[in-house]
């Protein structure tokens, strides 16, 4: 590795680092001095997973595709927020995402082509949070995914998010 890689090495784990710890100045000093264009998806990531509201509107603000993180695994910021963000910012962290113009809320991912709506529905953490934040936010219900199933399929009809869903159906 040259200096310059070592030292862009160096940006993208001190960047990663203020995401996940919630330091936006230090994130935005890094983003300016270094750009990291690459590597915004990245750090995306870490602001969804740890519930850091200002470092991901930091990184809305900049422009960041939330449709895709990467070029490997989940592609959908939303989807890669009902998986994986944690702790008492969890459904703020999704709510952002799913109202932020440029994210689509019915993208798919996957051979089996489950959307945001499937992974909420089967979410074992804040799924009527999750659901409910979702179709407020205009996600559509009918979309099915490869075996031609809706969210709602999966869900038995004395669930609470099963009426939710109903109800934004008619």
């Amino acid at each position: 590795m040259d200096a310059r890689e070592l030292l862009n090495a160096d940006a993208e784990e001190a960047a990663a680092e203020a995401a996940a710890d919630g330091r936006t100045s230090t994130l935005k000093k890094l983003l300016k001095k270094h750009g990291l264009q690459h590597y915004r998806g990245e750090l995306l990531k870490r602001a969804i997973m740890y519930g850091n509201l200002d470092c991901l509107r930091l990184l809305l603000e900049q422009g960041v595709d939330t449709n895709r993180l990467s070029d490997q695994g989940i592609h959908s910021a939303l989807i890669f927020s009902v998986l994986n963000a944690q702790g008492p910012n969890d459904v703020e962290t999704l709510r952002l995402l799913a109202t932020y113009p440029t994210t689509n809320l019915n993208q798919t991912e996957g051979p089996a082509s489950y959307s945001a709506l499937y992974f909420a529905v089967t979410a074992w953490r804040n799924s009527e949070a999750k659901v409910k934040v979702l179709l407020e936010a205009g996600a559509d219900p009918h979309i099915r995914d490869a075996s031609g199933r809706r969210p709602m399929d999966y869900i038995l009809d004395n669930n609470p998010i099963c009426h939710m869903l109903l109800e934004h159906s008619v």
